[in-house]
């Protein structure tokens, strides 16, 4: 805030008559734009009339909704006093066309010159002076205050009186410099006046520079103690980065040792691992005890220095002890000592040393599992070289990767060289496919079965082939799915020479078998088959006495003759058709396969059966479905598998009261067919159908139990199954129900 020690400032607002100016004033609250002149009667650029002249416009053009429009007129009276009486008709004829709405004079001079030129006026006004001292005005606040009474002098409602003059608030002032010069105290001046320029003392002049290096020495002190904390902050990070740097460096040796060591070294791994875990932790002396694999073994122990005295580390009175575990299973045990030291061992150091403890935990697990690993391999290999068929391991893609000795000794022996590793590393897939290409036909169906393994889309692969180098032998490949990760196969290749001859030797006994059971049937049709030729032969007498008759008359009938003749020959077919049937019955021949019509199979059975059927007072129905798919198989085995399920039938059937019958039926099921033998006899005893198919099983009292199992073994060499069970016949009752299937060819 700046003052003035004399100052005389008169300012007047002034309304302009109509006289004055041609415009007339009506001192209403403006709608359009309000015009306001400012004559100053001292210099406008004065500082403290620039103050006043601007608070005076931003004062009226806050106050005024209004556009507000300034005109400023400099008169300079005092340079030329007799100008006064031009100026006034200059400024009117210079505004005439502007509505003017107020005038305010700046100054003694412009007042004086507004009165008296300008026409009735209503004048406020301020006055301070003083030389010493005296009382003053605030340009700034006295210019704010007059842009008021502007405002309220042009927004006055029509009519109203104008607002009463004011006079400016007055401070009291004194200047030091006047009051030293003429030897004036400050206590004769009146209250509250302020004194200016007053010379400050050494405080009130360098109390920003005292007050600055106050706190730049304050802030160096700071700062020093801060540098003081930081270094000690960098000795501590210092000492724990060696500390952290020493802790990784022996992390990692721990780490490098475990993985830079074979299984086979680990005792020297664990050596140096205590060595180093002792070196970090300052021990003094440290030893590791490792559990054995069994309980009974007496544990290993490991000691660092070497020259350590066994009873001194094992008293541990003052050590660290951590045991070794590997899931949750104690493994040994690392103690550490530290002689001539009673300081407790820090909790960090602790939880460190257990974390090396857990590294060599987990190399003495891997070293323990790697040996149990070996042995296993180790037993593997012994296990795969005793066996004497021949063993080959596959992979996923069909290779090669382990052979066993039986498989090395016929590659050898079969001129495969010992330089080609017995086939190791070729793709067995490649082998047979170019077996294949030189006309092994077999080898393309072998390729198909391994790749139906590896490809996951069967567990296992049969195949049987013969060798006829040196001399003929049978053989079985056999191929099934490696329970591996990785996938794979193993094939094994199995003589079963001596098997396969006991087979032919069986299948030799069980078709004479078949034969003498066929002999034997044909002696209980003997009946049958008796009476079967007596009717074609009978008919074939009958018919010759019949035509010798005809042709002895006078007359002969020829063309009666002639019929007659033809019949004889139809018996006599029917009866050669019977005698071949019987034949083949009786014949030893090997069976022949072929298309087979099951039908007339049932049929031909049925046919043969009728006269036991009617001595057993037994009915013997078909009911064949029509039409039926034939199979692949020998007419006569399965006649005479029809012929032994209906015999026992009709055993059974007979020992029925109540309408006994018997039923031979076929069917078709998906892709087999279906013979059935149904009887209405008392049906199988509880626990009696599991051994109905065993050798020398009855439930007759004379049979033989060699029936059934003939049947089985037909069916089974027909690729086809039999099965007993007990039914409900239609009336109600109960009955044995025997299901023959054969695949349809």
């Amino acid at each position: 805030m700046r003052f003035t020690l004399r100052a005389f400032v008169c300012v007047v607002v002034a309304l302009q008559s109509s006289v004055a100016l041609p415009a007339a004033i009506h001192a209403q609250p403006p709608h359009g734009p309000v015009h306001v002149l400012v004559l100053f009667g001292v210099p406008p650029e004065a500082p403290l009339i620039s103050v006043f002249a601007q608070g005076l416009r931003r004062t009226v053009r806050d106050d005024i909704p209004a556009p507000v429009e300034f005109y400023e007129e400099y008169l300079d009276l005092d340079r030329f006093p007799r100008r006064a009486p031009q100026l006034a008709p200059f400024i009117a004829d210079k505004y005439d066309a502007l509505p003017i709405d107020a005038v305010v004079a700046v100054g003694a001079d412009a007042l004086r010159f507004a009165m008296a030129r300008l026409g009735r006026l209503t004048a406020y006004s301020w006055i301070g002076d003083g030389i010493v001292g005296g009382a003053v005005i605030h340009h700034d606040v006295e210019g704010v205050n007059t842009g008021h009474l502007v405002t309220r002098v042009i927004q006055r409602p029509l009519g109203e009186a104008l607002p009463k003059p004011t006079a400016a608030t007055l401070t009291f002032a004194a200047d030091a410099r006047a009051l030293k010069r003429w030897g004036l105290s400050e206590s004769h001046l009146p209250p509250n006046t302020e004194v200016l320029y007053l010379t400050p003392t050494v405080w009130e002049r360098y109390r920003a520079a005292i007050l600055a290096s106050l706190g730049l020495i304050i802030a160096e002190t700071a700062l020093i103690a801060l540098l003081l904390a930081e270094g000690h902050r960098r000795r501590r990070a210092q000492l724990a980065i060696e500390d952290q740097n020493a802790w990784e460096q022996t992390m990692a040796d721990l780490t490098t040792d475990a993985v830079r060591h074979a299984p086979q070294e680990a005792p020297r791994a664990l050596e140096d691992a205590l060595a180093r875990v002792a070196r970090y932790a300052g021990a003094s002396r440290a030893l590791v005890v490792q559990y054995g694999d069994d309980p009974a073994r007496s544990p290993t122990i490991f000691r660092w220095p070497h020259t350590a005295v066994a009873a001194e580390s094992e008293n541990g009175a003052a050590g660290l002890r951590i045991p070794l575990e590997a899931d949750d299973t104690g493994i040994g045990m690392l103690e550490l000592h530290r002689d001539g030291v009673r300081q407790e061992w820090s909790p960090r150091l602790v939880g460190r040393l257990e974390a090396a403890a857990e590294l060599m935990a987990g190399a003495i697990a891997r070293a323990r599992a790697a040996r149990v690993i070996r042995q296993g391999e180790q037993l593997n290999r012994a296990v795969l070289a005793s066996l004497s068929t021949q063993i080959a391991i596959l992979d996923a893609s069909g290779t090669i990767i382990r052979v066993n000795d039986a498989w090395r000794h016929v590659a050898f022996t079969a001129g495969a060289g010992v330089d080609r590793a017995a086939f190791l590393g070729r793709n067995y897939l490649d082998e047979c496919l170019r077996a294949a290409e030189r006309g092994c036909r077999e080898a393309r169906d072998v390729r198909q079965g391994i790749e139906a393994v590896l490809d996951g889309g069967t567990w296992h692969f049969r195949h049987e082939y013969t060798s006829a180098a040196p001399e003929e032998r049978w053989y079985e490949l056999r191929v099934d799915r490696l329970e591996y990760e990785d996938g794979g196969a193993i094939i094994t290749h199995i003589d079963i020479t001596d098997r396969r001859l006991a087979e032919i030797k069986a299948e030799e006994t069980r078709r004479q078998l078949a034969h003498l059971g066929r002999v034997a049937m044909v002696g209980e049709l003997a009946a049958a088959v008796s009476h079967e030729l007596r009717q074609p032969l009978a008919a074939i007498r009958a018919n010759a006495e019949a035509g010798v008759l005809l042709l002895s008359r006078a007359q002969p009938d020829v063309c009666e003759a002639i019929d007659i003749f033809r019949d004889i020959v139809d018996d006599d077919v029917r009866a050669a058709n019977v005698i071949d049937h019987i034949r083949m019955l009786l014949r030893k021949d090997a069976p022949a396969k072929g298309a087979v019509d099951l039908n007339e199979v049932c049929r031909q059975a049925v046919h043969l059966l009728k006269r036991d059927a009617l001595l057993r007072r037994t009915r013997l129905e078909l009911s064949l479905e029509s039409p039926l798919a034939p199979i692949a198989g020998d007419p006569v085995q399965l006649q005479q598998v029809v012929l032994n399920l209906a015999l026992n039938a009709l055993d059974s059937a007979s020992t029925s009261t109540d309408d006994p019958a018997v039923t031979v039926s076929t069917a078709t099921h998906g892709g087999e067919v279906e013979i059935s033998v149904r009887d209405t006899g008392p049906g199988l005893a509880p626990g009696v159908e599991q051994h109905l198919f065993e050798s020398f099983f009855s439930t007759k009292k004379q049979g033989l139990g060699m029936g059934l199992v003939i049947v089985r073994s037909i069916v089974e060499r027909h690729h086809g199954r039999v099965r007993a069970e007990n039914g409900v016949t239609p009336g109600g009752g109960r009955g044995a129900v025997f299901r023959v299937l054969l695949p349809i060819s």
